[in-house]
């Protein structure tokens, strides 16, 4: 929730990597992170979609906005999943919830 020039300078950089130019930049790796699970997938045989996608996707988000590769598999993936566990959670803040969880992480990043 922001306003003013703040908001203004932070949209121009968000939308320079947005550009026609710097998107066709990424199809090239994103081809490659998406031939990869192809492949892996053919593999497996049967699977379930939902946390394969999901890893395809928080595979090409880490490699674009952190700069790793394989982020699914690092520690990193858990600590998102946790905190987006109690992102949206409106139980209260006790340790064994959602959000108690999500809050507690924070604090100690």
């Amino acid at each position: 929730m922001q306003t003013g020039s703040l908001h203004q300078n932070r949209r121009k950089l968000l939308s320079q990597a947005f550009a026609p130019r710097n998107l066709t930049a990424y199809v090239s790796t994103i081809e490659q992170i998406t031939q990869n699970y192809l492949n892996q997938w053919t593999s497996m045989g049967s699977f379930t979609w939902y946390p394969e996608i999901y890893d395809y996707t928080f595979d090409v988000a880490c490699k674009f906005l952190i700069g790793i590769d394989h982020g699914s598999k690092t520690p990193l993936n858990q600590l998102f999943q946790t905190w987006g566990a109690g992102l949206f959670s409106f139980l209260p803040p006790l340790p064994w919830t959602k959000l108690g969880r999500r809050k507690r992480l924070v604090a100690n990043y």
